[in-house]
C-alpha cells in the first residue's frame, strides 16, 4: 500500500468537477473549526443522505467562524456536491488500497442556527415534577 497518493489521483480529486445535488437539514454539532482553511467538522445525529456521520464541511463567508461553538447543538442546512471518480482512479484505490469507491462528496454549510436551551425543557419538567412531590 503507498504511503501517499501519486499524483496524478491527487490532481484528479482536487480537480473534480463537482455536481450539486439537493440540500439536506439535520442536526448535529460542531467537532473541529479551521479557521485558516475555512471547513469545520460536524458530527451529525442522524446519517446525512450519503449515510455519514461525519462530515467536513465548506464554511462559506457569510457565516462567521469564530462565533461557532463546538460541542453545541445546531441546526443545520447542508448543500451536497458530487463527482465521480475515473475508471483509473477507481481501480488503483481498489487494487492498492482494497477501497470500493465510485464518487466522492463534498458538503458545504447553507446555515448553522445555534439551538439554544435544547436541554431547558427536560430541566424543566424535572424541576416541575419536583415542586409537585
Amino acid at each position: 500500500m503507498p504511503e501517499k497518493l501519486p499524483k496524478w489521483v491527487a490532481e484528479e480529486i482536487t480537480n473534480a468537477k463537482w455536481e450539486a445535488l439537493d440540500s439536506f437539514k439535520a442536526s448535529g454539532y460542531f467537532l473541529d473549526v479551521n479557521s485558516k482553511d475555512k471547513t469545520a467538522d460536524v458530527q451529525l445525529y442522524d446519517p446525512s443522505p450519503e449515510g455519514r456521520y461525519i462530515l467536513n464541511v465548506d464554511v462559506p463567508s457569510s457565516i462567521t467562524l469564530d462565533a461557532l461553538k463546538r460541542g453545541e447543538v445546531y441546526s443545520f442546512e447542508v448543500k451536497t456536491f458530487k463527482s465521480v471518480l475515473s475508471d483509473k482512479v477507481k481501480k488503483f484505490l481498489a487494487e492498492e488500497y482494497q477501497v470500493t469507491m465510485e464518487d466522492i462528496f463534498r458538503y458545504e454549510i447553507v446555515t448553522a442556527e445555534l439551538l439554544e436551551d435544547v436541554a431547558q425543557p427536560a430541566a424543566a419538567a424535572q424541576e416541575s415534577n419536583a415542586d409537585e412531590e
